[in-house]
């Protein structure tokens, strides 16, 4: 089977097009309205909690709500707080939700893109939330050390999570 991909870049839209044995067979079009919001954080507000379908919806300021599945909601990897009940401020990053149990209509929530939208369906979103980087990822509420499979090392890894502790 002879697979090819060809490109088209320009300023105004993106084609890709998939051929097998000179027939197409995929075709992907991204206009400039079109970029992808996966990975993006937003502070939403809990719009509405359906606990039938166990997920709950919430704006995060795009036309449709996002879907958060109970099952994406915490683990038990989460702090608590970030800060003490004492120190908040108003505007400040709300802390982040434990369990399903805990959200209520009009509650704010920190959420980040897993899916964009799609169709009449609004984006997926989780509370766990993660910030990739080019030699570590930043999960905020975990209270554990990961360090990347692709370091082989031992001596290197055990380095490497000593000054992660330190930090």
């Amino acid at each position: 089977m002879n697979k090819e991909i060809y490109i088209n870049d320009t300023a105004t839209e993106t084609r890709i097009a998939i051929t097998e044995d000179g027939n197409l067979v995929e075709l992907y079009i991204e206009t400039p309205d079109d970029k992808s919001c996966v990975g993006n954080i937003y502070n939403g507000l809990v719009e509405n909690v359906i606990p039938g379908m166990r997920a709950a919806f919430v704006d995060i300021g795009q036309k449709i709500n996002a879907f958060l599945p109970f099952s994406e909601v915490g683990h038990e990897g989460q702090l608590s707080t970030i800060l003490d009940a004492d120190e908040k401020e108003e505007g400040e990053i709300p802390a982040p939700v434990k369990s399903p149990e805990e959200l209520k209509t009009g509650d704010p929530i920190l959420v980040q893109v897993t899916k964009d939208s799609w169709g009449e369906k609004g984006p997926r979103v989780t509370t766990n939330i993660s910030l990739p980087g080019r030699f570590l990822v930043l999960v905020p509420y975990a209270n554990y050390i990961g360090i990347s499979k692709k370091i082989q090392s031992f001596n290197r890894r055990k380095e490497l999570k000593k000054i992660a502790r330190s930090i």
